[in-house]
């Protein structure tokens, strides 16, 4: 039986707590003036579909618990849900977007994921650690523009909103890092 340290609970952590499994959906570190930082997480109960916030202390130990892996690919959406078709017998998934949280950002068409099952139901995705998305929208970089530093927003594929420098203009693929949301490179 693993535990873990809730100070090291991030999205998509698997914990049992109160004999309930849940899958984080949200985390938040939160230091209070002088007295000891807590840890408070929306969590979405595995079983029962509904959402809670939950509260820690700093190095409260949770049970864990792990998730069945499947190779798939991501295929479309429709409104708050989305689609996933395994790589192996080609069944497909649907996962809700509430579920998904921020990762729903980085999704296009192929993309190969690998979706988390828990009691045979599909639960979340692992993502790549980077992706390329195409700039669809950039203001033109202005030469001497550099005076509150070398950066500017693009917004890429999914209407995500990137920091990206000066030199990127639209129509260019870049390399975004998934775990951080920020631009690593030009491809």
């Amino acid at each position: 039986m693993a535990y873990l340290a809730s100070n090291t609970l991030r999205e998509g952590s698997l914990f049992i707590y109160d004999g309930q499994k849940y899958i984080v959906l949200k985390y938040q570190h939160i230091k209070k003036g002088r007295g000891q930082a807590v840890i408070r997480v929306k969590v979405q109960n595995i079983v029962t579909r509904s959402n809670t916030e939950l509260t820690f202390s700093n190095e409260e130990k949770l049970e864990e618990f792990t998730a069945e892996k499947k190779s798939a690919q991501f295929l479309y959406n429709e409104a708050d849900s989305y689609y996933f078709m395994d790589n192996e017998n080609f069944e497909q998934y649907e996962i809700n977007k509430e579920i998904l949280g921020s990762k729903a950002d980085f999704l296009y068409e192929g993309l190969k994921v690998v979706v988390l099952f828990v009691e045979d139901e599909p639960l979340s995705i692992d993502l790549p650690k980077s992706v390329v998305l195409e700039v669809i929208d950039t203001e033109p970089a202005v030469a001497g523009n550099t005076a509150t530093g070398a950066s500017k927003i693009a917004k890429v594929g999914n209407n995500l909103n990137v920091l990206v420098p000066l030199f990127i203009k639209i129509g260019d693929k870049i390399k975004i890092n998934t775990e951080t949301g920020k631009y690593s490179s030009r491809e």
